[in-house]
């Protein structure tokens, strides 16, 4: 058909005012604008009938309307108006009159005096009234009897029917249902199109005033079709249809909203708006599949990014809750507490009544912090041990000193020994050794720190006895002999220590 680009299904309203104004243009002769009309009628709803039918009425050229009327076929198979349209086009022309022959009568000299007689309108009654003379006389002079009578009479019928054109076996040209023009040339003398313009933004500012979409659309492409580079009407259109768009959405014709969208980034692809529609409906489709799909990976990446667009966004924050809540249960197999914590929270500020949610946050909080644990002070030097989550013991200590710091962080026992010997610091000594991480995160190459008594080098000589209550270590979190071994009897290899600032 046309090199037009494809648009948007307009509504019944839009399809039927571009194909009124395309047959108002055709009437009037203007026959490029009235196919831009009908292009656009065709390209998006090409089961209009009648758009094919114009559009070959004002075609070019015989071929064109033939080519026309076949595409339009395949469309409509049963249609009577394209094959008549077709039939009127293909049939050719009836043969001159002096080659038709008037059938034969028996009668003879009764049709004698009327061969002359010519097949115009004009002339035929004048041959009637001749005939009819003619056959009195007869009648008179030959004292003809009622049956003669009879058959000159049928003859005379006859003779009428077929100078009427009753026995013409022509097929009729009109397509029924459609009542097209006198065939008019192109005109030359368009209107002023920037007039024309002014007048269809005026009335497409008011309905879009009035959010009639719809209609500010057919007003809009008619305008484009007076003007189809003015800038103004096409960022018109994209508002139009961007309001078209978010009526969709409400109403949930999702695919419907997602074309309108597409068709405004197509017609202003400058404006930020449209822009931000379109992306919060494509990643809210994106986040409602992973949803059906329990990729709660996928369903956080997508509607928290729809959240931050628009809040609100129909059943978005509903989905995304309950994806923060697959993706903390996820990191909570994987022991992964602090992800899992913050997976919680996320859903809680969006839901704080989600009962789930505060359900697994108990759980993960009870991981993270639970009611039997260790805790180390560092600003206070203290060692705290909890059952049930309340206090039973609290020690003294020292930590490193400032060239070698002790880490702060969530840690779980690795190991007990009742004796570590510290080779790198000359062998020495740390009894009740409770191993808690490597530095670097390094098992092979990295070096253990963790809880041990007051240690003693190789001539038995304990090492800060009197530096309790300060940082005085490698990084190690040293106790008095008496804690450390109350501690090392007291917790379990997997016993989570907590040290805090």
């Amino acid at each position: 058909m046309s090199s037009l680009p494809p648009k948007a299904n307009p509504s019944a309203a839009v399809a039927q005012a571009l194909l009124e104004e395309g047959i108002r243009l055709a009437k009037a002769g203007r026959h490029e604008s009235a196919r831009a009309a009908f292009q656009q009628v065709i390209h998006a709803a090409p089961e209009t009938e009648d758009a094919w039918l114009w559009m070959s009425w004002i075609a070019a050229d015989k071929k064109e309307s033939l080519r026309l009327l076949r595409e339009a076929q395949r469309y409509f198979p049963n249609s009577t108006r394209v094959r008549a349209a077709l039939d009127a086009i293909d049939e050719p022309p009836p043969p001159p009159l002096k080659q038709r022959v008037a059938p034969q009568m028996v009668m003879k000299r009764a049709i004698e005096p009327v061969k002359a007689v010519k097949r115009s309108s004009a002339g035929v009654g004048s041959a009637l009234a001749r005939l009819f003379e003619k056959t009195r006389n007869f009648v008179q002079g030959w004292r003809l009897t009622a049956l003669s009578v009879s058959l000159i009479a049928l003859a005379s019928i006859l003779l009428i029917l077929w100078l009427s054109g009753a026995f013409s076996s022509a097929r009729p040209t009109r397509v029924e249902a459609l009542v097209l023009p006198t065939r008019l040339p192109a005109s030359d003398s368009q209107p002023d199109p920037a007039q024309a313009l002014q007048e269809h933004l005026a009335r497409a500012e008011t309905l879009l005033a009035g959010q009639d979409w719809d209609s500010a659309i057919a007003e809009l492409e008619l305008a484009r079709i007076a003007a189809p580079d003015d800038m103004t009407a096409r960022q018109a259109l994209a508002r139009a249809y961007l309001g078209r768009g978010q009526v969709a959405l409400a109403a949930n014709r999702l695919e419907e909203a997602q074309a309108s969208f597409d068709e405004a980034i197509r017609l202003d692809a400058g404006n930020a708006e449209v822009h931000e529609a379109r992306r919060a409906l494509a990643l809210y489709l994106r986040g409602k599949q992973a949803f059906e799909l329990q990729d709660w990976r996928e369903v956080v990446y997508s509607l928290s990014r729809v959240r931050k667009i628009s809040s609100n966004y129909r059943d978005a924050d509903a989905m995304l809750v309950e994806g923060y809540l697959g993706l903390a249960k996820l990191e909570q197999a994987d022991m992964c507490w602090t992800q899992a914590h913050d997976a919680l929270q996320a859903a809680l500020e969006i839901d704080p009544s989600y009962a789930a949610a505060q359900q697994v946050m108990i759980e993960v909080n009870d991981a993270i912090t639970p009611p039997r644990r260790v805790e180390v002070s560092l600003s206070e030097h203290l060692v705290r041990a909890y059952e049930n989550h309340a206090v039973i013991r609290t020690m003294p200590m020292c930590a490193g000193k400032p060239g070698s710091p002790t880490r702060t962080g969530r840690f779980e026992v690795l190991d007990k020994l009742p004796m570590a010997l510290a080779s790198q610091w000359g062998g020495l000594q740390m009894p009740w050794w409770i191993g808690l991480y490597y530095t670097n995160d390094d098992p092979i190459n990295g070096i253990e720190n963790g809880f041990h008594a007051l240690p003693f080098r190789n001539d038995r000589q304990v090492m800060w006895a009197n530096s309790l209550g300060s940082a005085c270590s490698y990084g190690c979190i040293v106790m008095d002999t008496p804690d450390a071994n109350w501690l090392f009897d007291w917790v379990d290899v997997g016993t989570v220590v907590l040290i805090l600032e």
